[in-house]
């Protein structure tokens, strides 16, 4: 009888796994190739390759006939690491002084590409999971300082742009 009840909790134990656990993994899933950063929750790198189709329809952001890479973890832990500093010191505090304090909330997405000869990364915050955030960049108007992007150069460790959302 003790074995019985203990294959009938190891059952529902399952049971409650499949139907939560799975649909959550799911989610989770990109829908390409390249991983999320699996240490740092939020965070995917859209592959050049597999993405640029998708990221070619961005083309407020993406001039005709750029190019695209696919930064590695180490370039976006590199912009990680500056972007908090840039954030609380940088033209950005000025505006949204606290922004830097929360920046480890935010939900991320990464586009490397190439302007003018130079590896940029496009990097997109936001501070909620958004619908389609694995297939897509998130993009709404307004929001406010729940959405802002930077973009960063590679080689020089330098952010060339930034962007809060405004308030409607």
């Amino acid at each position: 009888m003790k074995n019985a009840t203990g294959l009938t909790f190891l059952s529902l134990l399952l049971a409650v796994f499949m139907t939560t656990g799975c649909g959550l993994i799911e989610w989770m899933r990109p829908a390409t190739q390249q991983p999320i950063i699996t240490d740092q929750a939020g965070m995917i790198i859209f592959d050049a390759e597999e993405d640029s189709t998708m990221l070619r329809e961005y083309n407020w952001l993406f001039e005709e006939g750029t190019q695209f890479w696919t930064p590695t973890r180490d370039d976006v832990l590199t912009l990680n690491a500056s972007a908090q500093e840039f954030l609380r010191t940088g033209p950005a505090a000025d505006f949204h002084p606290d922004l830097w304090e929360r920046y480890n909330d935010y939900w991320r997405q990464y586009v490397g590409f190439f302007r003018d000869g130079q590896r940029l990364i496009y990097a997109n915050y936001f501070c909620r999971a958004e619908e389609g955030w694995l297939d897509m960049l998130v993009e709404v108007m307004d929001g406010g300082n729940c959405y802002f992007q930077l973009t960063y150069d590679v080689d020089s460790g330098e952010f060339v742009s930034w962007y809060v959302n405004g308030e409607a």
